[in-house]
This record gives C-alpha cells, sequence and structure tokens, in this order.
C-alpha cells in the first residue's frame, strides 16, 4: 500500500474515532492493493465501495463489508447516496450508525 494512501487511512481513522464513527468507506477502485495493515484498522471497521466486479471479488476476499455501485455516471454525493442504500439494505450499516 503506498504511503499516501496509508497517510490517508491512518487520518480517516482519527476522525472516526474523533467523532464516534462506527466505519470508515474506502473507494476500493482507485487502490492497487487490498492489503491494509494491521495497525491501521485497530478498532475501525473499513467497507469497501467499487463500481468493479473484479475488485468487488477481490475485497470479498478480505471482508464481507464490501458495496457495489452501479457502473453509471453519479456525482460524488451521489456515489455516497447510493454507497448507504445499499449498506443499509445489505446489513452493513446500521440506521443508527454514524
Amino acid at each position: 500500500m503506498k504511503d499516501v494512501n496509508k497517510m490517508m487511512l491512518s487520518v480517516a481513522r482519527d476522525i472516526a474515532s474523533k467523532v464516534s464513527a462506527n466505519a470508515i468507506f474506502v473507494y476500493a477502485d482507485v487502490l492497487k492493493d487490498f492489503k491494509i495493515p494491521k495497525e491501521l484498522l485497530k478498532n475501525t471497521k473499513l467497507v469497501y465501495i467499487t463500481r468493479s466486479n473484479e475488485n468487488y471479488s477481490e475485497a470479498l476476499k478480505i471482508t464481507k463489508n464490501v458495496i457495489l455501485l452501479p457502473d453509471i455516471e453519479l456525482t460524488r454525493i451521489g456515489q455516497i447516496k447510493i454507497a448507504l442504500v445499499r449498506g443499509l439494505s445489505a446489513g452493513i450499516i446500521k440506521r443508527d450508525d454514524k
């Protein structure tokens, strides 16, 4: 995993901890390596989001917390909204989660 990705995940984990968030969404299509160092995952639930069937299959080898987005043109907010709805319907996240 690239150093910049490690740094981003570390900062995201710190922010999530400070706001008592239950999970961090990671856009998997920009990752080249799904193996995230264990020290970055302490008390952190990662949810991989992807549009790619190949990345979906790869991420499922690591965790069941994977959401497949439709491969259509969406804004970032649109992607987040669909990921939230799909995550809720799959039981990956809960209504009261932050």
